[in-house]
């Protein structure tokens, strides 16, 4: 939970000043468009305003994603270097472990307690699994991009 609460610290304001540049960035023009045909400020900024915004906000929210990421630096000084037990529960104020994580403990503290081919395997394939994760994310925040556009434009 504190893991979580700190990088809500940190990545909140981030993320509110990339929406709100995705927002403020809508022409003023199409927003006195809307109203001067008749439509009311909420039927614009719901059929205006945020789908004109959309792929900034998608963009935001990438970026967002990218840095509670990267920041692995906050997570251990926050949430430590716990080692769950194999229970798997959904209790979210059990302590819990990242990928960030386990690639730390594993090098350092870890490598004390398991053999040491064991230790770089086990990092080294979780630092690919780190890879993956994140080309997925890259690869779908496109093409939802593309999606989006391309439902902008028709619209």
């Amino acid at each position: 939970m504190s893991g979580t609460l700190t990088l809500l610290c940190l990545n909140f304001p981030v993320a509110l000043r990339l929406f709100e540049d995705a927002l403020v960035s809508v022409a003023r023009e199409q927003r006195e468009g809307g109203l001067a045909l008749g439509s009311t400020r909420w039927h614009v900024i719901r059929t205006v305003v945020l789908p004109s915004a959309l792929p900034g906000i998608i963009t935001g929210i990438v970026l967002s994603a990218g840095k509670v990421i990267a920041e692995a630096a906050a997570l251990i000084f926050t949430m430590g270097s716990s080692n769950p037990s194999n229970v798997y529960t959904l209790n979210p104020m059990i302590s819990t472990d990242n990928l960030t994580i386990h690639i730390w403990f594993l090098k350092t503290v870890g490598a004390g307690t398991v053999p040491e081919n064991v230790a770089n395997a086990v990092s080294a394939g979780s630092a690919g699994l780190l890879i993956i994760i994140l080309l997925v994310i890259n690869l779908g925040s496109r093409l939802l991009g593309r999606l989006v556009q391309r439902r902008v434009m028709a619209a």
